[in-house]
């Protein structure tokens, strides 16, 4: 007898085409099934859990199980970048940090790298995010007399595979192998940004504000991502006239910096940071504390502080001999216009990965109340004890507010709208993910607000020569302003 499982230790997106093929040569047993275990981490728990599932076999003793339901309820969005960040060398629990926002600060708790879980035996850290690993265990199963029980037979077939949170797409193969986002050599490409590519300065182009939080993700060196070699990420200032500014900040992948390394060939990282965010922006480089041995250079107020700011600056992966690992990506540091308050969204792509985009134009709050109301009698049915005047006063008093009509329940639904500027096709690719995300946070400020989009369709028909298109992009809230009654 022989058991055969067709799929392979490797990455999966959880709403991909994910199928296992099985079969067996097995034959004069009853009560034949597949038999088989899965074993996973959980969101929000330090241990893992089992779920059985059996099939019995066709004529031709095969089987297909589909995953994709299942995978689908092993991973989350990577909306923080540990379940509770505890402060470096210790186990007291910090804060929550939104991912956007990462490092939370320049002190204990500085991690660029989004440190998608923690080993932490206090019960602090357990694993959450978009990558989970699963262990996935077939059997055979049958009995050998008729009336028999069916048992488990045999030792199993062992195949362990990554599932990351993301969006299939229907040119997607069985067996997706992303080697575009391999990070082997200067052709590869990061898992976010890739909207605009300016060929004549080989880079991925973006736009942000000197104040905005960002963040950047990557297939990370790993066993199931064998080809990536992610040792660091540098950042490199620039002036308007293209000049370097101070001294280039390199971020290494480590444990003191949030990161996991998996070496040159991935060997070494078997856990479950196949997918690492990094914090990007001008305002999370900030809060970088260079005197960390994972880090080295300067931070941008410190290039900054001769007086002259940044005018846009690149990133891209290193080895460990300093060989580029990725393509460059390029960001320009922005100004909004003054005549409107700017609303900066982020949104998850088709790998589950946070993207953004700066909308400058007008924006508009409406508020929709809907009541609930019973009708009363507005006299009162108690007989008074006196006829004197005053007594039947009570019963209908002139000076107090009759409530004829009682409101039982005030709804508000409250919506917000946001018009775009004028997009080139680059930025309405944005739009168009923008649009089909699960998760939506407006980034106001200090906080992240998690929004649900109303927007439902988005017409891209060209008039006469021009290719500009501008939106009204409406969203409700999901946790609402008003909590009424």
């Amino acid at each position: 007898m022989a058991l055969t499982i067709i799929s392979s230790d490797s990455v999966r997106m959880s709403t991909g085409t994910n199928v296992i093929y099985a079969s067996t040569t097995t034959s004069g047993v009853f009560k034949f099934r597949f038999y088989l275990e899965i074993e996973y981490f959980v969101d929000g728990e330090t241990t893992t859990k089992k779920i059985y599932f059996t099939q019995p076999k066709n004529s031709q003793g095969k089987a297909i199980f589909n995953m994709i339901e299942i995978y689908k309820n092993m991973v989350t969005p990577m909306i923080r970048p540990s379940l509770l960040e505890n402060e470096k060398n210790t186990s007291t629990p910090a804060v929550i940090t939104s991912i956007h926002k990462i490092p939370i600060d320049s002190g204990l708790s500085g991690r660029l790298y989004s440190e998608p879980f923690l080993d932490d035996a206090t019960g602090y850290g357990a694993f959450q995010g978009n990558c989970n690993k699963a262990v996935l265990s077939f059997y055979e199963m049958y009995s050998t007399t008729a009336n028999g029980i069916p048992e488990i037979q045999g030792s199993a077939e062992v195949v362990t595979q990554w599932i990351f949170y993301g969006r299939g797409e229907r040119n997607q193969k069985v067996s997706e192998q992303f080697t575009s986002y391999d990070l082997q050599n200067s052709t590869k490409q990061w898992l976010t940004n890739n909207y605009k590519y300016n060929s004549s300065i080989s880079r991925w182009e973006g736009y942000l504000g000197r104040s905005d939080y960002m963040t950047m993700a990557f297939f990370n060196g790993h066993v199931g991502n064998a080809a990536s070699d992610t040792y660091s990420v540098l950042f490199q200032y620039f002036d308007k006239s293209g000049s370097q500014l101070g001294t280039a900040l390199t971020a290494l992948n480590e444990g003191s910096s949030g990161g996991t390394y998996g070496g040159t060939d991935g060997s070494s990282n078997t856990g479950r940071s196949i997918i690492l965010f990094i914090g990007a922006g001008l305002q999370n480089l900030d809060s970088v504390d260079t005197s960390d041995q994972a880090y080295s250079g300067d931070i941008p107020s410190v290039a900054e502080s001769g007086g002259t700011d940044i005018a846009y600056y690149d990133m891209w992966m290193k080895s460990s001999t300093g060989a580029q690992k990725s393509r460059k990506y390029r960001f320009y540091i922005t100004t909004p216009c003054e005549r409107y308050e700017e609303t900066r969204l982020a949104y998850l792509n088709k790998f589950g990965c946070w993207e953004y985009i700066n909308l400058n134009k007008e924006k508009k709050n409406t508020y929709k109340v809907k009541r609930d109301t019973i009708t009363k009698p507005i006299i009162s049915g108690d007989i008074p004890t006196s006829t004197q005047a005053t007594a039947l006063q009570n019963t209908y008093p002139v000076d107090v507010a009759k409530q004829g009509v009682m409101v039982t329940n005030v709804h508000v639904d409250e919506e917000l709208s946001l018009f775009t500027q004028n997009l080139d096709d680059s930025e309405l690719d944005r739009i168009n993910d923008l649009i089909m995300s699960p998760q939506i946070h407006w980034l106001n400020k200090q906080d992240a607000i998690s929004l649900i989009c109303k927007s439902n369709k988005i017409d891209t028909k060209i008039k006469g020569k021009s290719k500009l298109f501008s939106y009204e992009l409406k969203f409700k809230f999901s946790d609402p302003k008003f909590r009424t009654i």
